[in-house]
């Protein structure tokens, strides 16, 4: 997930941007990763940002008897969206195979039936966009565009459901993958404050991904509309609970490396 701190670009002792050194390969730097995705819909369409919500609050239900929420998430982040990323598997990992493998586990591709994505330059292909070392954080922030947008609707819904093989391939982390444009989550944020007084994205999210992704995107009139923006937000204190939630019980443990397994059992909508 996003952290916002101040990012450098490129090393006190080289003159190499940061981008170009990433992609000769080796970098490894930092011990987590983030993930922005981003697509544009149509050569003057709108740009959609592929997301990932955190299980909500107890919606899932452990074999032994315990009612989690994500895991490894902060009671305070059950419930909201945020950005695809986490720690290492491997302190061995480069920087970006960490963050692309922890895409595709995050957004459950696998167990979706979906190709996992990889890094390239052709349309279906994860081009990285612009990379930020968020030193303080730890943090080694990638940004890429992925220009087809069946593949990346695919990945990314335009209107997600909870589903139990993102929970299995998130390892209980979120629940369901969705893209949405700029002005829905200005939209949804707005709304959330105004009913709860809460936040429907992570605080911390919302802040970097302004600070970080919005102004990479190249286009006018989208910079035009949103260069400067910051979202407005309250300190993160309470979960965030949907209104339609749906329950998802573990019905096997996970075991070396398989994952433990899910199904949804109940769902109010």
């Amino acid at each position: 997930m996003l952290k916002s701190q101040k990012p450098r670009t490129s090393s006190t002792s080289t003159n190499v941007p940061l981008k170009d050194r990433v992609l000769k390969g080796g970098y490894n730097k930092q011990p987590k990763t983030a993930a922005v995705v981003f697509t544009r819909d149509g050569p003057v369409g709108e740009f959609y940002f592929g997301l990932g919500r955190k299980v909500p609050y107890e919606a899932r239900h452990m074999l032994d008897g315990r009612t989690l929420g994500a895991a490894g998430t902060k009671p305070c982040f059950n419930g909201k969206t945020v950005s695809h990323g986490g720690s290492k598997n491997s302190p061995n990992q480069t920087d970006l195979s960490a963050a692309v493998s922890e895409l595709v586990d995050e957004t459950g591709l696998l167990q979706r039936g979906l190709n996992p994505l990889k890094l390239g330059r052709s349309p279906k292909s994860l081009n990285l966009h612009d990379v930020f070392d968020l030193e303080s954080a730890k943090t080694t922030l990638f940004v890429f565009f992925l220009e087809d947008t069946n593949t990346f609707f695919s990945c990314f819904p335009r209107f997600g459901r909870p589903d139990a093989r993102v929970v299995e391939g998130s390892c209980g982390e979120m629940d369901s993958v969705f893209s949405m444009t700029m002005q829905q989550m200005v939209d949804l944020q707005e709304a959330t404050l105004s009913t709860c007084n809460n936040n429907y994205f992570a605080g911390y999210f919302l802040k970097s991904f302004a600070e970080y992704a919005v102004p990479t995107v190249k286009s006018r009139t989208f910079q035009q509309k949103w260069s400067g923006y910051r979202f407005r937000t309250v300190e993160d204190k309470e979960p965030f609970y949907p209104d339609n939630l749906t329950v998802f019980e573990q019905v096997t443990r996970g075991s070396g490396k398989q994952k433990s397994r899910y199904q949804a059992v109940t769902s109010s909508v």
